[in-house]
């Protein structure tokens, strides 16, 4: 297992695999002098009812079809980095104090885990980041139910012999790619949009202060929540870390951020920009790429150390 991560990790190229309801993608990046490309990128349309809201409810027909896309792509890798749907995964920002350490900090953490999570403690497994900020640390945890990480394992594992190396939610894939250097003294909101949902992160430097998600329908029945949710998100942030939010990024395609944009620019007195810049560029049009691409780059090693990974044991 060691050797198989070393050379996952140490290769010219790495893959990326994310699994939705309605497709998988693949993303296949090589590096050269410190620079990445992208070498090959793939997309399967799923039939319906194979993933179910993030479920995988058909073992063998997923696997037949991860099968047939990368021989249909001549993948010779059978080792990748995989993401878990955001509609299986629960994530919370706890703050614990700096002198909360070792045995004591992990009872605590599962005591905060466990009155947290909305399932049985014994039913989900979890992993966390520390980031320490004075008195306080900083823990984002990221939890998912253990039957639905085994049917990722075992799906790829014992059906398509894919070795998964790593277990991930699609937010720290998407930030993976983005080329953009944030200040560690100053505050940021970055935002990124889909076709469905709408997620923020409060963010210095590379590191989470705080993130929630919105449905994008009701952002549209009701712009201002957003509004509300940012200015929260902001007075939290300059309480606990003493510094201040200025500047807004948005991700996402062109069309499903435009909206969003117009309404903050309105609505609010920060900059506004969009994240142009992207450690690999994702091809025309190819902006439902950018998990897989992320992922891929967590096989060269990017951002790995304060990373998560439900996959541990």
């Amino acid at each position: 297992m060691l050797d198989k991560i070393k050379n996952f990790f140490s290769g010219n190229t790495s893959f990326g695999l994310q699994i939705t309801d309605t497709a998988i993608r693949i993303a296949q990046v090589s590096e050269k002098d410190g620079a990445f490309t992208l070498t090959k990128c793939a997309e399967r349309k799923l039939e319906l009812g194979i993933v179910v809201d993030g479920e995988i409810l058909k073992e063998k027909e997923l696997s037949q079809q991860i099968n047939s896309l990368f021989q249909e792509q001549k993948v010779d890798s059978k080792t990748c980095a995989v993401a878990i749907p955001e509609k299986q995964s629960f994530e919370h920002i706890f703050y614990i104090p700096s002198k909360i350490k070792g045995d004591e900090f992990a009872a605590y953490l599962d005591k905060l885990v466990a009155e947290t999570i909305p399932l049985s403690f014994h039913s989900i497994k979890y992993d966390y980041s520390v980031v320490n900020l004075g008195q306080i640390q900083v823990v984002s945890v990221v939890a998912a139910r253990r039957e639905i990480i085994a049917q990722y394992y075992e799906t790829l594992h014992q059906f398509s012999k894919i070795e998964t190396l790593s277990l991930e939610p699609t937010y720290f894939s998407i930030m993976r790619n983005i080329a953009q250097q944030f200040p560690k003294d100053q505050g940021t909101i970055l935002i990124d949009i889909n076709e469905e949902k709408i997620t923020w992160y409060a963010i210095w430097g590379a590191n989470i202060f705080d993130m929630h998600t919105l449905d994008k329908a009701d952002f549209n029945t009701n712009p201002s929540a957003i509004n509300k949710e940012l200015e929260k998100v902001s007075q939290e942030f300059a309480k606990i870390t003493k510094l201040q939010i200025t500047q807004i990024h948005l991700s996402g395609s062109p069309q499903n951020s435009a909206g969003l944009q117009k309404h903050l620019q309105k609505t609010i007195k920060l900059p506004i920009s969009i994240i142009e810049k992207y450690k690999v560029e994702p091809p025309e049009n190819g902006n439902h790429y950018k998990v897989a691409i992320g992922l891929a780059l967590r096989g060269k090693g990017i951002n790995n150390d304060s990373t998560i990974n439900l996959l541990k044991k």
